[in-house]
């Protein structure tokens, strides 16, 4: 069977994971002991569970599909160079993966160059994105103003976090991937409007960036964009003193707009239109179950692995709730424009009952795990004041009065 493991094919890539996991902590929290744990930890938990439960552990159908398929094609000598650099074998890998899925497929052919041809190769791929992610949000909080040891904070706490766990540690699926990128590109549009920041270089790295993420969810960089220039269009609005041209502005923006924009699809798009109709629910009810969904004791079978991480999420609901309240209440522009995506990708996915799932939400897990983080420490610290985004590590908290 494909899915048993020996002490031998597993050795090296627990022991790359847990060297990479290692760096990347011990860079950021400047603790050997505590880096270490983390490491550890979680080349442990990779190691026990392809050793000793993947025979009988969790698969879906696409992981499978991803797995065999570019695996077939990976054991006919395609090393992902040579398609990288072979037209022929990147076009015909085009048509195997069906388009829009050739980059993850890309990526397990990498993973097998570097671990061989199992499964769990890709998976530790994952693991070792999930730790980069956290390292990249550790810097974009940190280029937002938040303390370091709040940064420090969420670093540990992304990493151990129970749906990153469940998520990257156990499947091979491209949305870890889709989550890496989307942070990136967060990461490098926040730093488009720091003053010191070489513009040309940060535009073309996220204009990269999103080009890759188009090649596994294609509406999720022109919902980044769309975001961007909303909220610069709203940092344009609140700028202009004169009330009433303040107030024009944002309702012909708001409702004119929206009115040609309709106009034009439906004279152009009415079939999509009405098949996009035909699937649509209402985006309140939808958004409130793809934030809270699954509940515990109504996982489907092939999802038990979400078991654990479901009951969690419901014990820290009232964290994460007050959290989304207190960075809406921050008046920092990488805050802003964090949630405001975070609202319009919640609308949008609540448009649709076949995707409100917690695999789509995995993409905005960064932004809920950053409200959990901040809702315990704000009902720790008490009194629900906002925290002060530039106090020093000693007082990280709440701001004393």
């Amino acid at each position: 069977m494909w899915n048993e493991y020996s002490f031998s094919e597993l050795f090296l890539p627990t022991t790359i994971l847990i060297a990479v996991i290692f760096l990347y902590a011990l860079k950021t929290l400047r603790r050997p002991d505590l880096a270490f744990l983390i490491a550890v930890l979680k080349g442990c938990l990779f190691y026990t569970y392809f050793q000793f439960f993947s025979v009988n552990g969790y698969y879906l159908l696409d992981d499978i599909v991803y797995f065999n398929d570019s695996l077939n094609y990976w054991k006919e000598g395609n090393s992902f160079i040579s398609i990288i650099l072979d037209s022929k074998k990147f076009a015909y890998l085009f048509s195997i993966a069906g388009g829009q899925n050739i980059l993850y497929f890309l990526y397990n052919i990498l993973s097998f160059d570097f671990f061989g041809g199992f499964y769990f190769a890709p998976v530790c791929l994952n693991i070792i994105l999930t730790v980069t992610s956290a390292r990249i949000m550790y810097k974009f909080l940190q280029n937002i103003g938040f303390n370091n040891m709040i940064c420090k904070l969420y670093f540990v706490f992304f990493i151990l976090h129970w749906e990153i766990i469940a998520w990257s540690n156990f499947l091979n699926l491209k949305d870890t991937l889709v989550h890496t990128l989307t942070i990136t590109s967060f990461y490098y549009l926040q730093k488009l409007q720091l003053k010191q920041t070489k513009k040309v270089r940060t535009f073309l790295a996220v204009a990269f960036v999103m080009i890759v993420l188009s090649f596994l969810r294609f509406y999720i960089p022109l919902f980044m964009i769309f975001t961007f220039i909303t909220y610069r269009f709203l940092q344009f609005v609140n700028a202009i003193k004169d009330k009433k041209l303040r107030i024009l502005i944002l309702v012909s923006v708001l409702f004119i707009g929206p009115l040609l924009c309709l106009q034009f699809l439906l004279s152009r798009y009415q079939f999509e239109i009405n098949l996009f109709l035909g699937s649509f629910t209402n985006p309140l009810f939808g958004a409130i179950r793809y934030l809270f969904t699954p509940i515990p004791w109504q996982i489907e079978p092939d999802y038990t692995f979400l078991f654990w991480p479901s009951v969690f999420n419901w014990i820290s609901l009232p964290f994460m709730i007050y959290g989304i309240f207190m960075l809406f209440k921050m008046d920092n522009p990488g805050i802003k424009l964090l949630m405001l995506y975070f609202i319009l990708i919640s609308i949008f996915y609540g448009c649709f009952g076949e995707l409100q799932g917690p695999r789509h939400r995995l993409q905005i897990d960064f932004i809920i795990i950053l409200a959990q983080l901040i809702g315990v420490l704000s009902l720790w610290a008490g009194k629900g004041k906002v925290i002060d985004l530039d106090t020093k590590p000693s007082a990280f908290l709440i701001p004393q009065t």
